[in-house]
């Protein structure tokens, strides 16, 4: 598992939401505020702390998270997208189809990492005590 470096995706948000000059500052600390809740959304949605898979939060933009598989930055990408534009960042021209899609994308993101976890738990399961039937647990 790797961790996801934060500086690039800070980088990306700044043109996908057309950010230049004066406004920098403020969307620095929207976006480590997005970046935040986006991961506390992940954490409690997909019961990371549960699995003791829990990401960790950020204080700066030169951070890395840990605990977040880079098979996930996409995920974590679309959460911080949905997050700055609750925050009053407006996307880039031309975008106003792709805060709907990071919508979703960031919603069945979630699920899918939780379905991830359920079934690594299911084929590491070697005791008999205990079977995983569909999403539930036969005791």
């Amino acid at each position: 598992m790797a961790d996801v470096a934060l500086f690039s995706l800070y980088e990306s948000k700044q043109g996908e939401f057309g950010v230049r000059g004066a406004g920098l500052d403020r969307f620095k600390s929207d976006f480590l505020t997005a970046a935040n809740r986006a991961i506390n959304q992940m954490n409690r949605d997909a019961d990371l702390s549960g699995w003791g898979q829990e990401i960790s939060r950020v204080d700066s933009v030169e951070d890395t998270v840990t605990s977040l598989d880079v098979i996930y930055e996409d995920v974590f990408s679309w959460g911080i997208t949905v997050y700055l534009a609750a925050l009053g960042q407006r996307l880039a021209r031309g975008a106003d189809d792709q805060l709907s899609a990071a919508r979703r994308n960031f919603e069945s993101g979630i699920h899918g990492m939780y379905m991830d976890l359920m079934n690594r738990a299911i084929a590491a399961d070697e005791d008999d005590e205990e079977d995983f039937i569909g999403l539930g647990a036969l005791g």
